[in-house]
């Protein structure tokens, strides 16, 4: 008997040892988290901290606890050991730069190579913007510059041929995808720019003309059907303010043709294509007959457009329409 109560107090003994054991090194191995403000939450082993702060200054272990190099430096235990301390909650806005203030967009930046030129010009000649340098830009600028100087390029389409002039063609373009190729839309909208016309399409109502020499299209006319037309009152001449012909309303008369826009490139003017143009539109405009002067009319022209139809009409009261 006794033998035996000697043995089971020796296991009590054992075994309350190997609890106090792991106990101690659980507690040894406990971690801490601690947020540290410049890098975030940080682990850092407490065991580690207490053996060195015997032998380093207050200030130093103070230091070093306040912001620890190590992110980790041993295991954490789980049981029956205290909750962790919570932290304070980091939000995105204090790791990520505040973004950008509104209408701050980013700039477009270019390497300086010793380019002739760089950033954004116009230019004198064309009016065209475009960003020096920029490969891209500079080239849409000869190709606008190109065409402002010397006419749209042109390849006539053999079907629209409405006339021939020695080695020129005047062309009559239909109604359909034909006027939406890109050499037709540019000339009519360098005619309307050159005309001050917000208007920079053709409707399928009227009729359009293109004089195209040398590959390029350097006149345009634009024509519709009319029934009435008012003669221009000689005697006012045109309104001062807005440069139209005074005309008058009471006393219509009849008119088959009426010219809307037409317009000659500058390097081809004073070489009679405009007239030439009003004469095919007067022998093409209705089929099977010509439209006779004094039934062709003007859609209030300019100052230039007044001298030529005096001169073309031979007369002071041509007719004009709205």
């Amino acid at each position: 008997g006794k033998r035996g109560a000697d043995a089971a107090w020796e296991r009590v003994v054992r075994n309350e040892q190997k609890r106090e054991d792991t106990s101690k090194a659980n507690n040894n191995n406990h971690m801490k988290l601690i947020f540290d403000e410049d890098e975030g939450p940080l682990v850092t082993d407490l065991a580690e901290k207490s053996e060195k702060k015997a032998d380093l200054p207050a200030e130093e272990v103070e230091e070093k606890i306040k912001k620890p190099k190590l992110l980790v430096q041993g295991k954490l235990s789980f049981g029956s050991q205290p909750s962790l301390p919570k932290l304070p909650h980091a939000t995105a806005s204090a790791a990520v730069k505040p973004a950008a203030k509104a209408g701050k967009g980013p700039k477009q930046t270019y390497i300086d190579l010793g380019q002739k030129s760089f950033g954004a010009k116009t230019c004198d000649v064309c009016k065209f913007m475009y960003h020096g340098g920029a490969p891209a830009d500079e080239a849409l600028h000869r190709a606008h510059h190109d065409s402002v100087q010397n006419g749209v390029r042109f390849k006539p389409n053999p079907s629209d041929v409405a006339e021939r002039d020695g080695p020129h063609v005047i062309l009559s373009v239909p109604p359909g995808p034909r006027r939406k190729t890109t050499q037709v839309s540019d000339t009519v909208r360098m005619m309307s720019d050159a005309l001050g016309s917000p208007d920079s399409t053709v409707s399928d109502e009227h009729k359009l003309y293109i004089y195209v020499a040398d590959g390029r299209a350097v006149a345009c006319v634009v024509a519709e059907d009319l029934t009435t037309a008012y003669p221009v009152i000689k005697s006012e001449g045109a309104d001062p303010a807005t440069g139209c012909a005074a005309y008058d309303s009471e006393t219509p008369q009849p008119a088959l043709c009426g010219v809307s826009r037409m317009w000659v490139h500058p390097s081809h003017r004073r070489k009679g294509l405009c007239r030439k143009l009003v004469d095919c539109v007067r022998r093409n405009h209705v089929y099977g007959r010509e439209v006779p002067i004094a039934q062709l009319a003007f859609s209030q022209p300019t100052r230039e457009g007044q001298a030529f139809a005096r001169t073309y009409c031979s007369r002071e009261d041509f007719l004009v329409y709205k």
